[in-house]
């Protein structure tokens, strides 16, 4: 098995949780998430409400502690079902961090 190093954390959504990001006046489901990309779930009707890859696409994301953070960046990959956005501005690492430890006490097992 090969060991993935990713030069910033990645948080993972389960697909329960309904993380969403505003993209280009649309609403898409948050997959995955770090300092510098995002990768959404992209309904077939949405694809060309993102445009190609390459273009610049901005929105923003809120969080549940009710946080709103403005995210600009490239599409980076679009691919059947979903579109990974490499930002340029994106969720600062405190607020990645304070969403990781919601996420692990709320699906916490005991």
């Amino acid at each position: 098995m090969k060991d993935e190093k990713r030069e910033f954390f990645r948080l993972v959504y389960p697909l329960s949780e309904k993380q969403f990001v505003s993209l280009s006046g649309a609403r898409f489901q948050v997959l995955d998430m770090s300092e510098e990309g995002v990768r959404v779930v992209v309904a077939d009707e949405q694809i060309d409400l993102l445009g190609q890859e390459g273009d610049p696409i901005s929105g923003n994301i809120q969080f549940s502690d009710q946080s709103v953070h403005e995210v600009k960046g490239t599409i980076l990959r679009r691919c059947p079902g979903e579109c990974v956005v490499q930002l340029s501005k994106g969720v600062p690492f405190p607020t990645m961090m304070a969403e990781q430890r919601r996420l692990i006490q709320k699906y916490r097992k005991t």
